[in-house]
């Protein structure tokens, strides 16, 4: 989802999935516009406990950054 200061993120760790949300210059960046499904990111935070039962839980980041696109994509090429 991505919204003007406020960006959340389902994404695969070795364990399952996490949810995480970056807001204000980590929302505004170039590289949180170009995301896809299937990009690889490094999202480094603190988890947090959800409401809502078991095993909710959210990674709050303090930074992240894009280290890849999604599989095909050439690197240095603009997104379409």
């Amino acid at each position: 989802m991505i919204g003007g200061d406020e960006m959340k993120l389902i994404v695969r760790d070795g364990s399952g999935f996490v949810q995480c949300e970056w807001s204000g210059d980590l929302a505004r960046c170039y590289d949180s516009w170009v995301l896809k499904v299937g990009s690889e990111v490094r999202v480094y935070g603190e988890i947090r406990s959800m409401s809502g039962g078991v095993d909710r839980s959210v990674l709050k980041a303090d930074y992240w950054e894009l280290v890849g696109g999604e599989p095909g994509d050439t690197p240095g090429k603009p997104p379409k």
